[in-house]
């Protein structure tokens, strides 16, 4: 467990600087595919830290897709994944839906930062907007996205509006760049129902942030079907 230093005496909580070890670990290849991961009692007993800040760590790290637990044996890291064209080039789809593609809105609801917001510094953000899609192509299930947009930049009418790309959202920022995270999970019940798809699957999870120099505009995630593209791995 060399790579994971904790610092009691700063700000940033102790189960965020845990993630990021791990999160670091794992990028960086000190921590590979099927690695197992230490116990929650070993990390808890080694850094005196309880286990409850642990296994919020280890939690992030499981809705992220970097590890997978197994009940009864432990928690590994997932496999990387093999991308395909759609995914590789994600940014094209955020700024510009394909003609041949139609979206339909499946909920729209005022809810509380989520977790994932906590990664991308949306400082001051006290409400968003969540948007549950799913877009179809010719019929068929494509994508399952959710998108989060600050409640203090976007007003109801427009959220209500949602039969857009997501770029045209930030006709009145300038957006610069795009931070973008591949990885891998499992399809739940409700994901492989409405991608039409067998529960526990594996499917892509990418993770994306629309950015004005450091200010994060648009958080998405959104969920791809490996039967349409073409996901090259074997899961534990």
């Amino acid at each position: 467990m060399y790579y994971i230093q904790l610092n009691k005496f700063t700000t940033v909580p102790l189960y965020r600087q845990l993630y990021d070890a791990f999160n670091t670990a794992i990028d960086q290849g000190l921590l590979t595919y099927n690695d197992l991961l230490p116990t929650e009692e070993m990390i808890s007993m080694t850094f005196n830290i309880s286990r409850p800040v642990v296994r919020q760590a280890y939690q992030l790290l499981i809705n992220d897709g970097k590890v997978i637990r197994h009940k009864g044996k432990g928690t590994y890291v997932s496999p990387r994944p093999k991308q395909s064209g759609i995914i590789e080039h994600f940014h094209t789809y955020v700024g510009e839906l394909n003609p041949s593609m139609t979206t339909h809105v499946l909920s729209i609801e005022r809810i509380d930062p989520p977790m994932e917001a906590l990664r991308f510094d949306f400082d001051g953000e006290t409400e968003f907007y969540h948007i549950k899609r799913l877009h179809r192509q010719k019929g068929h299930p494509l994508i399952l996205e959710d998108v989060y947009l600050p409640a203090s930049r976007y007003d109801q009418p427009l959220v209500e509006n949602c039969d857009w790309s997501l770029l045209n959202l930030t006709d009145p920022f300038h957006p610069t760049h795009l931070d973008q995270e591949v990885m891998i999970a499992q399809a739940d019940d409700s994901a492989a129902i409405l991608l039409g798809i067998k529960s526990k699957s594996p499917l892509y999870k990418t993770i994306a942030v629309v950015m004005e120099q450091k200010t994060p505009l648009i958080l998405v995630k959104a969920l791809f079907s490996s039967l349409d593209h073409h996901l090259e791995v074997t899961l534990p």
